[in-house]
C-alpha cells in the first residue's frame, strides 16, 4: 500500500498552504502597522484643509507600535536551554531481527526504511530526518525508549514502528518540522496576548491595542485551525498505516500501553531517582524498582489520564479520538509476533549499561538503603528550613520547634511559616499564594517535622517506593511532609500534626 507520487503532491500542497497561513500573520502585523503610518501621512496632507483630531496621530502610533508588538512576539520569546539527550545507537549486529522486521515493514508500507535505530532512556517511539527534501537525499533514524521495548509485545511495538513509517511515506517530514515550529511560535503570541489583556478598556489609549490585539487572535486562531488540521490529519493517517500493515488488536494495544508507560516513567524518575541523583547516587537494581512502582501506581495512572482535558493547542489527536480512529480504519486479521519486544537484542543489559546513569561519579546503591541516602538530605533541608524559621519558631531541639510551629499555625494561621521560607510572598496575588504557600510549608516544615518525629520521638526514616518517605512511629508509617501540608487546611489537620508530634 504505497503512495502515490500524486499523494505527496497533495500532501506537499496542504503544508506549503499552511505555512504560507501561518507565516502570513508576520504580513498582516506588518499590513496593519504600515496602514496606519499609510493613514498618518495621509492625515497630514489633510490637515491644511480639514480639522485633524489632535489624538489622532498619537492613536495611529499606538496601533502601528501594538502591532508590531504582536508579531514580534513571535520572535523574540524565552525559549528552554537546548540539551543534549542521551542515546546510544543501537548496532545492527545487537539486534538483527529488529532491523530485518523494520526493513520488512517499510517496503510494505511503501516507505524507505531507517539507516540506524537510537535507543533513549524513557518510553518515546519517533522518527527523525535530517537534510533531503521530499524524501530525497536524507537520513533517517528510528528513536525508540529502552522502557517501550522492555514494556511492549513485538507485535505491539510494530504498530508504533508502522505509525513513525507511515509518517516517512506521507512526505516530507522537513516540511513538517516548520509547521510546527510556526504553530508553536504562534501558540506563544496568542497566549502572550491573552495573558496581557487588559480588564478594562477606559481610554482610547488602552481600546486600540486592545482592538489591534483581537485582529491578531481572530487570525492567529484561523491560522491554528489550518496547522491544526495539518498536523493531525498526519498523526491520524499514519495510525491507520498502523492499524492496515500489522493490525487493529496489537494497535490499540501498544497504543495504550505507551500512554501509560510515558508517565509511569516520568513519575518514577520524579519521584524516586531524582531525589537519588541529587544525593549524588542511583539505583543498583533500577528496573525492579519501577516495576514495583508501576504496579502500585498503574490504577492511579489510569485516573489521571482520565482527568487530562487535551489542550486545544495541542497538534496531536486525543487518546480517543486515535482509539476511534483506529477502530473505523480497515485492517486484516493479521499474525502477529508475540514474543517481548526485548528478545529482539542479543543483550538489553548491556545495551542499558552503555545508556548509563544521567552524571558520572554516582553511588551505586541497594533500594533497601535508600532510606538512610534520603534521611541525609531531609536534615540538611530541615538545618536549613530551621535558619530561616528562627525568628518565628527560635531555637531547640526539632520537636520543640515542630510543636511551636503547630502552635503557630493553630493560632495565627500558616502564613507567617511559608513568608519565613518565602518572603517574594508577601506581595503575592491570592492565587499565587494558593499555589505556593502550601508547598512551601509541606517542604521546609515538613523537613522540621520528620526530624521532630526521628530524633525526638525515635522514629526511623521508612522507603517504601512508589510512597513519599515515611516515618515508622508506634507501629505504624506516617508521612511527616502530608501532615505539613494538611495541617493549615483544617483544624483536624492541625489535630493530627499535634498527636504525630505528642504530648
Amino acid at each position: 500500500m504505497g503512495t502515490t507520487i500524486g499523494s505527496r503532491i497533495l500532501t506537499f500542497a496542504r503544508v506549503v498552504l499552511t505555512i504560507g497561513l501561518l507565516a502570513g500573520y508576520y504580513l498582516f502585523a506588518f499590513g496593519i502597522a504600515l496602514g496606519a503610518l499609510v493613514v498618518a501621512v495621509v492625515l497630514v496632507f489633510l490637515s491644511p484643509y480639514v480639522d485633524v483630531p489632535v489624538l489622532a496621530f498619537p492613536v495611529l502610533a499606538v496601533i502601528a507600535l501594538a502591532s508590531l508588538v504582536f508579531g514580534a512576539r513571535t520572535l523574540f520569546r524565552s525559549r528552554p536551554p537546548v540539551t543534549v539527550e542521551r542515546c546510544v545507537s543501537l548496532p545492527r549486529e545487537e539486534a538483527e531481527e529488529l532491523y530485518r522486521t523494520v526493513d520488512m515493514l517499510a517496503a510494505s508500507i511503501g516507505a524507505p526504511s531507517v539507516h540506524e535505530i537510537l535507543i533513549f532512556p524513557d518510553a518515546r517511539a519517533s522518527i527523525m530526518s535530517t537534510g533531503g527534501v521530499l524524501g530525497i537525499g536524507e537520513k533517517r533514524a528510528l528513536e525508540l525508549g529502552y522502557v517501550a521495548l522492555r514494556g511492549l509485545r513485538q507485535g505491539e511495538l510494530m504498530t508504533i514502528v508502522a505509525h513513525e513509517l507511515g509518517h516517512f511515506a506521507a512526505g516530507d517530514l522537513s516540511l513538517f518540522r516548520f509547521v510546527w515550529s510556526l504553530h508553536d511560535a504562534l501558540v506563544h503570541a496568542i497566549l502572550a496576548a491573552e495573558r496581557a489583556r487588559p480588564r478594562r478598556f477606559y481610554g482610547v489609549f488602552r481600546l486600540a491595542p486592545a482592538i489591534v490585539g483581537a485582529m491578531h487572535m481572530a487570525y492567529g486562531k484561523l491560522a491554528l485551525r489550518a496547522s491544526h488540521a495539518v498536523l493531525r490529519a498526519r498523526e491520524l493517517a499514519a495510525d491507520r498505516q498502523a492499524v492496515a500493515h500489522v493490525g487493529r488488536a496489537a494497535f490499540l494495544r501498544g497504543l495504550a500501553k505507551v500512554r501509560v508507560l510515558g508517565v509511569t516513567f516520568d513519575g518514577f524518575v520524579a519521584r524516586e531517582l531524582l531525589p537519588l541523583v541529587e544525593a549524588k547516587c542511583w539505583p543498583s537494581d533500577l528496573w525492579r524498582g519501577f516495576d514495583d512502582y508501576a504496579a502500585k501506581v498503574s490504577g492511579r495512572v489510569d485516573e489521571l489520564l482520565a482527568k487530562v482535558e487535551p489542550s486545544p493547542y495541542d497538534t496531536h489527536p486525543s487518546y480517543e479520538e486515535r482509539v476511534k480512529n483506529a477502530e473505523s480504519a480497515p485492517s486484516f486479521d493479521l499474525p502477529e509476533a508475540e514474543g517481548p519486544a526485548f528478545a529482539w537484542l542479543t543483550s538489553p543489559e548491556a545495551l542499558w549499561e552503555r545508556l548509563g546513569p544521567p552524571a558520572k561519579g554516582l553511588r551505586r546503591v541497594a533500594w533497601s538503603e535508600v532510606a538512610d541516602v534520603r534521611s541525609a538530605r531531609v536534615l540538611q533541608a530541615a538545618k536549613e528550613a530551621s535558619s530561616a524559621y528562627l525568628a518565628v519558631l527560635g531555637k531547640g531541639p526539632w520537636l520543640d520547634v515542630a510543636k511551636r510551629g503547630a502552635t503557630t499555625m493553630a493560632q495565627v494561621g500558616s502564613r507567617e511559616l511559608a513568608l519565613a521560607v518565602e518572603p517574594g510572598l508577601r506581595h503575592a496575588s491570592e492565587a499565587v499564594w494558593m499555589a505556593v504557600g502550601p508547598r512551601a510549608i509541606e517542604r521546609w516544615f515538613g523537613a522540621i517535622v520528620a526530624m521532630a518525629l526521628v530524633e525526638g520521638r525515635g522514629g526511623r526514616f521508612v522507603h517504601v517506593i512508589g510512597e513519599p518517605l515515611q516515618v515508622e512511629l508506634d507501629g505504624g508509617l506516617v508521612c511527616p511532609w502530608t501532615l505539613a501540608r494538611e495541617a493549615p487546611g483544617s483544624r483536624e489537620g492541625i489535630d493530627r500534626l499535634a498527636a504525630a508530634l505528642g504530648p
